[in-house]
């Protein structure tokens, strides 16, 4: 550095030490620059991959899968009580919640007499699609829903 101020010229080059520019030569491109980036981004990747491996050393044994077909897995999953059996369990429980809730919202509810259109029910969406499933013309026969009505205790948003 040298002191100088907006007042002052600066000292001429001569006096400057400057560090001498070094001069390389190009190198001269035999392949794309393209795979030069491919390849480090590779090498990266890879050490990236090597440095996640020496930190977790768990190691997991994880079989071949059976060959079985997905009608035998369901039946294995519901009679021996996998994860399929875990999850419909946990979706049976929710049940009274999710019509609970809808009831909450719809709790007062009162119909336009004047109008051309009725509403007959507020299902949860779950429960909607998964009937629409198991019988595509549930919601079009009204017993059905009076039926759910009064089949369940909870369900306080049909209206029939």
């Amino acid at each position: 550095m040298v002191a100088a101020t907006k007042y002052t010229a600066l000292p001429a080059a001569k006096d400057r030490r400057a560090a001498p520019v070094a001069r390389r030569a190009v190198p001269i491109v035999r392949r794309p620059v393209w795979q030069d980036i491919d390849v480090a981004a590779g090498q990266i990747h890879a050490m990236n991959v090597a440095d996640s491996q020496a930190r977790c050393r768990v190691n997991i044994y994880i079989p071949p899968p059976k060959t079985m077909s997905q009608a035998d897995w369901r039946w294995d999953e519901l009679r021996e009580g996998g994860c399929l059996h875990r999850y419909l369990n946990i979706k049976r429980a929710q049940t009274r919640s999710r019509w609970e809730a809808v009831g909450k919202v719809m709790h007062g509810f009162q119909q336009n007499p004047r109008g051309d259109l009725q509403l007959m029910a507020s299902i949860p969406m779950y429960d909607y699609f998964r009937w629409l499933r198991i019988d595509p013309f549930f919601f079009r026969d009204p017993k059905n829903l009076r039926a759910l009505k009064r089949d369940n205790a909870h369900v306080t948003s049909v209206y029939v």
